[in-house]
């Protein structure tokens, strides 16, 4: 598994996502789904996913907050206490590191209000559980798959892409309808496919079970 950064800022990284939830949520009054919504179409998001340190471990959650809402006043908070708006944020910067999907992606198929109506049992349990949950949902929702999503976004059909990669129309289509797990694709097809998709190997993959 490619994580999105170096696991060394994942703290930094969840605590400051825990910390933005719970004061957008319970100083501010915003709604679970607002406060990711705004976090989602910022402009610190795409730093937060690669992992700038500036962003992760060079804010604190009031900095976030005042950024993502474009406030030109500071928050100000010593300390957070764990709640479960914390909780949300924390779990969801988790999963955005070990799985190293946008949060966009995220947003598209699992609401936050979902994920913290999820607070009890998941907070007692190990992280993983909550990962494998939300992947559980994201693969239940999908219509389709990472494939065949990016062929379409690249108006090609299946034999357009079979005849630029080199990779067999059937390989392709069982791929796509889930009869081959693309997980487990031999790293020459995944790289094929990518090239001509214009996109990273990792984008093709399923989140799974880890």
């Amino acid at each position: 598994m490619i994580h999105a950064y170096s696991q060394l800022y994942l703290d930094d990284a969840c605590n400051l996502l825990g910390s933005y939830f719970d004061i957008a949520i319970n100083e501010h009054h915003y709604s679970a789904d607002d406060a990711f919504m705004k976090f989602v179409i910022s402009d610190e998001v795409t730093l937060f996913e690669w992992g700038y340190p500036g962003v992760i471990s060079g804010l604190s959650g009031s900095e976030l907050f005042d950024r993502v809402f474009e406030v030109e006043y500071k928050t100000e908070r010593a300390f957070v206490e764990k709640t479960p708006e914390y909780w949300l944020g924390y779990c969801l910067a988790y999963y955005q590191w070990w799985t190293s999907a946008p949060f966009i992606f995220v947003f598209k198929y699992v609401s936050a209000s979902e994920i913290l109506s999820m607070y009890h049992p998941y907070h007692e349990m190990d992280i993983m559980h909550f990962i494998e949950k939300i992947n559980e949902l994201i693969n239940e929702r999908k219509q389709t798959t990472n494939l065949e999503i990016r062929r379409k976004d690249m108006k090609l059909t299946r034999k357009e892409l079979s005849e630029k990669s080199g990779v067999s129309i059937r390989t392709i289509e069982q791929y796509e309808q889930g009869y081959k797990d693309i997980n487990k694709a031999n790293s020459l097809i995944l790289f094929a496919l990518s090239k001509v998709l214009l996109c990273q190997i990792e984008d093709l993959l399923e989140f799974t079970k880890q």
